[in-house]
């Protein structure tokens, strides 16, 4: 009997063996890695504050009022275009979580994820905070044709690998949120003249009654040049903007005027910015923020020499 009562013993304690190592195996699996890193409801997205040069450095603000979007950094505030604005909606729900690489501060620097050199990004909703992250550096794989980016929330140690050009497409400067558009709103269907003029030589051409292009001296212009030249201009944007440029009589080289039912759509100022005529700047009655520069093959070639051209 006491044989048997060990036999039994020894048999209850191999099946709780059994029933304990079976939960262990079967436990289910704890990731070390969060999926989602960034889930952000951008509909409630109404400020943005993106550090490109380090937390250090001088934030570039994106601020919603109404409908509409401004961007503002060192006390000067200028309209942002809301393409600019959805691109960065787009970066924060686009960004994929790859694996966790880190869980060690020791490692920031490594992935230039301290606070010094990182990008940063905060979100907002009104006053609260939505999120921050800091943006480390990025490799990019020859052989897979892809890109990491490494990146951490502001307030927690773990460093991330996401998918993507994520640290460049935050690397940005104030005018790459600004309207470059020097034809804002330009009904190029509707011009019916262009008149061109300077110091030294004037040039115009109008539609007549059969809405063919003529010149000054009724002579025919290539209606499908002057369209291409138009469809151009209603696409165009500057790139590099000036804001404390101040025109003076001395540089002010030609005016190019855009007319539609005998008003002025739009009037072009062109300024000689330096003595051998290298460099120039443009002023856009439609898009009158700022002056826009252009050396002699960019948007001054495209806008004057082109239209001289015709």
């Amino acid at each position: 009997m006491k044989f048997n009562n060990k036999i039994l013993a020894l048999i209850f304690f191999g099946l709780v063996g059994l029933y304990l190592g079976k939960k262990t195996v079967s436990k289910p699996e704890v990731r070390s890695f969060r999926a989602t890193l960034v889930e952000i409801d951008t509909a409630i997205v109404d400020r943005m504050h993106l550090y490109p040069e380090g937390s250090n450095g001088s934030p570039i603000e994106l601020l919603k009022s109404g409908s509409t979007w401004t961007v503002s950094k060192d006390n000067m505030t200028h309209p942002a275009t809301s393409a600019a604005v959805s691109n960065m909606m787009r970066i924060l729900t686009e960004i994929k979580t790859k694996r966790l690489i880190s869980k060690s501060k020791e490692h920031w620097a490594d992935y230039e994820l301290d606070e010094n050199t990182a990008k940063r990004l905060e979100v907002y909703s009104g006053e609260q905070k939505v999120d921050a992250f800091l943006i480390g550096r990025f490799n990019f794989d020859q052989t897979t044709r892809s890109a990491t980016t490494y990146m951490r929330k502001v307030d927690e140690i773990d460093i991330y690998s996401v998918d993507g050009f994520l640290s460049m497409s935050l690397d940005k400067k104030v005018d790459d949120f600004r309207d470059k558009q020097l034809f804002r709103s330009f009904d190029k269907e509707n011009i019916d003249k262009i008149e061109y003029t300077s110091a030294g030589h004037n040039k115009s051409i109008s539609r007549d009654l059969e809405n063919n292009w003529r010149d000054e001296a009724n002579r025919l212009v290539d209606s499908t040049s002057v369209s291409q030249y138009l469809a151009k201009l209603s696409a165009m944007n500057g790139k590099e903007l000036v804001d404390d440029y101040i025109e003076t009589p001395e540089a002010h080289l030609c005016d190019l005027t855009f007319v539609s039912d005998k008003q002025v759509t739009n009037n072009i100022k062109c300024y000689a910015e330096s003595g051998d005529f290298s460099s120039f700047l443009l002023f856009s009655t439609l898009n009158p923020q700022c002056h826009f520069r252009s050396d002699s093959s960019g948007i001054y070639n495209s806008i004057i020499e082109a239209f001289l051209e015709l």
